[in-house]
């Protein structure tokens, strides 16, 4: 029998007739072994307090187990409201969890009543399947979960449930979120706004990468050199955008366990921008350049209309790179019209028109260490009046080895070290050399003419001194736009 201490005393329960208690339950085991073991069943707060036990055995034997008769005879009843919650713990050395080290979590919880232990089970966020190694002493059950962490395992939560097996099945429950560090992983670069770049607009590339701890970034281009200046931080803006800025970008990620790089091509889509000349000697021969993104088309138009290959005209054409596209006409025919050099692509279109080309003529190239450049502003003709009009000329010179002249032109009767005469033959004339000069002293020439008649004239003439440079022709006579 038990009885509860208080005033006065109560009789709780009475293996006698086990039902009619203020406790019920059962005594089982093996009383004249000194192995019996009494089950209290749908117990509740209110049966907290000190209990006693009275073993009486045939009207004769009785005896309360009660002190101080007794010492640590008296069982002291706590009833609490649920179960405790399980405890789970990583072992000390582990508290700072690397991505390929082994790790070890364990689940405790106690046990109330022998033969109903608890039982532990584990879970996590990752909804895997995991199982620990489960074993008991005599107070508590124990589990322990063993596995190799990866950057999946960060932040997850591993969850660890005890069943309790009493009157009602109670369950328990407590978690761990496990914190691992690991190197970049996942390190992408995108584009806002998303799609075409504009010459013109402004574009943000932003790099993100799944790492513990957090990465710092940094951008490259092209060659993985870094920028100038270098950038940092997870998004690299450009504003303004043209062409030179089209190419591929690196983002590195980078924290104390590792790196990782990523890239993303930048596409600067822009109109046509040309670039063209023409010269001749004894055909016609222009050449046109243009660039756009996407590739432009290139075409040649004579008056508007657009020209093709024949027995005349000859057209070549290849692409430069992925933007570029470069076009020779050649032409044995006199061109008299506007000549057009028309490029177009999506974004829009450039053009470069060209007159009519002069002959060619024939150049000196200056071989002394300096030279000067003497220009007039006058064209200088026939004092007779001709009998048709004759074309005007004006003439550039270019002298070499001279001293800074007077700037006043005295006369051109003969050659010396500082003038050479110029001699114009009407069209269709044979056409003569001026006359030989001096050795080393050399001159360029170069003229253009129109329809005019004017009488000699002698001016003032200006002087520019340079360093010795290859003296080419101006190519005034070329078509200019």
């Amino acid at each position: 029998m038990w009885y509860k201490e208080g005033n006065p005393v109560i009789k709780v329960f009475d293996s006698s007739s086990p039902n009619t208690g203020l406790l019920k339950g059962q005594i089982f085991g093996t009383p004249t072994q000194k192995n019996c073991t009494t089950r209290f069943d749908n117990v509740s707060q209110s049966h907290n307090g000190s209990y006693y036990f009275r073993l009486e055995a045939n009207g004769i034997l009785k005896y309360n187990y009660i002190a101080p008769i007794v010492l640590y005879s008296q069982v002291q009843i706590a009833i609490l409201g649920a179960p405790p919650k399980p405890t789970v713990s990583i072992f000390k050395n582990q508290q700072q969890v690397i991505e390929g080290i082994s790790v070890s979590l364990r689940c405790s919880t106690k046990i109330f009543c022998p033969l109903r232990p608890p039982s532990l089970t584990w879970g996590s966020s990752l909804n895997e399947n995991v199982t620990g190694r489960q074993y008991q002493t005599q107070t508590e059950l124990i589990s322990d979960l063993n596995f190799t962490v990866s950057h999946r395992h960060h932040r997850v939560t591993f969850t660890c449930t005890a069943t309790h097996q009493l009157q009602q099945q109670t369950t328990t429950q407590e978690s761990r979120m496990l914190q691992v560090q690991y190197a970049p992983k996942n390190t992408s670069v995108r584009l806002n706004p998303a799609g075409l770049v504009l010459e013109g607009g402004s574009v943000t590339l932003s790099c993100s990468s799944d790492a513990n701890p957090a990465v710092n970034y940094t951008w490259y281009r092209d060659t993985e050199g870094p920028l100038n200046p270098v950038q940092t931080g997870p998004n690299l803006t450009i504003n303004n955008t043209n062409s030179t800025h089209s190419g591929r970008y690196y983002c590195t990620a980078e924290n104390k366990h590792g790196t990782q790089n990523t890239s993303v091509l930048l596409d600067v889509q822009f109109a046509p921008k040309i670039s063209s000349s023409c010269s001749r000697i004894t055909v016609i021969a222009c050449v046109c350049e243009a660039h756009g993104n996407p590739s432009p088309t290139l075409e040649w138009r004579l008056s508007g209309h657009t020209l093709a290959n024949s027995t005349e005209t000859s057209i070549s054409e290849k692409m430069i790179g992925s933007t570029g596209v470069k076009s020779i006409l050649t032409t044995h025919q006199s061109l008299t019209d506007v000549l057009q050099c028309f490029s177009a692509n999506i974004y829009g279109s450039a053009s470069q028109k060209f007159q009519a080309v002069p002959r060619y003529k024939k150049q000196a190239i200056a071989s002394d260490n300096y030279g000067k450049c003497v220009y007039t502003n006058k064209g200088m003709l026939s004092s007779t009046v001709p009998s048709a009009p004759e074309s005007l000329h004006y003439s550039t010179i270019n002298f070499t080895n001279t001293e800074p002249p007077s700037g006043e032109i005295c006369g051109i009767t003969s050659l010396t070290s500082e003038y050479a005469t110029i001699q114009h033959r009407p069209a269709g004339a044979a056409t003569s050399e001026t006359e030989p000069k001096k050795q080393d002293r050399t001159a360029k020439i170069t003229d253009k003419s129109s329809l005019a008649s004017e009488v000699m004239i002698y001016e003032n003439i200006s002087h520019r001194y340079r360093q010795k440079e290859l003296l080419v022709s101006a190519e005034a006579a070329e078509m200019q736009e």
